[in-house]
């Protein structure tokens, strides 16, 4: 089965990338139209591979940007646990048909409208928390972010940010915004909105910890 998202996350994950995003589909006239669920919000897909952790080899996904309008062939959906967004692919294609301008009115039809941020307003969930949760992935639009880079044990980025008025200090898992803040450090400084990417790792030490997987500044 073919399916088509726009394509908001493509970070590091376990040596290969994570690949998610919102689905799509053209209607008979070919305009884009955002696929909903039964609540009325975006609803997301998550290709996984059949390997321990999912992961997509990095040379299939290396040419996606954020924004790009991605298809490929679905196998089956693979729901587990709070990652009721999985599916498996089929093939070793994920063809790039389009993109959606990087523009405020196109993210914003995309954003979650939920209270609090993935189940609650810290960091990372507990066991119990994650019982109860549906969903492993949202986007947001933050009211201000700064970013950190920390070398200790690696080199790696931290975003600051306040969401519905709760502070948030978050690792950054996606590669091009490291690489693009690394060249320029004062990056963010000159746009006035920030659209941010949010899904969970898998437990450690009995939390699952919450990670910018996607940086889209407007």
């Amino acid at each position: 089965m073919k399916k088509m998202f726009i394509c908001l996350a493509n970070s590091k994950k376990y040596g290969g990338r994570c690949l998610a995003g919102i689905e799509a589909c053209r209607d008979e006239s070919g305009t884009l139209q955002i696929i909903r669920d039964t609540n009325d919000l975006p609803k997301w897909i998550r290709p996984v591979s059949h390997s321990a952790y999912g992961e997509i080899p990095e040379k299939l996904v290396k040419h996606l940007r954020l924004c790009d309008l991605v298809s490929f062939e679905m196998e089956t959906a693979c729901p587990i646990e709070f990652q009721r967004e999985n599916v498996f692919f089929l093939g070793f294609t994920f063809e790039k048909t389009g993109n959606i301008n990087l523009k405020i009115n196109n993210l914003v039809q995309l954003v979650d409208t939920r209270e609090s941020l993935l189940g609650n307003c810290r960091k990372s969930l507990s066991s119990s928390e994650i019982a109860i949760l549906d969903h492993s992935i949202v986007l947001i639009r933050t009211e201000s972010a700064s970013v950190r880079l920390y070398e200790i044990g690696a080199t790696h980025l931290r975003m600051i940010f306040y969401y519905q008025g709760t502070e948030y200090d978050l690792p950054v898992t996606d590669i091009d915004f490291y690489l693009q803040w690394i060249d320029t450090p004062g990056l963010l400084s000159s746009k006035t909105d920030l659209f941010l990417c949010i899904s969970l790792s898998r437990e450690k030490e009995g939390y699952y910890y919450k990670l910018v997987a996607g940086v889209l500044p407007v």
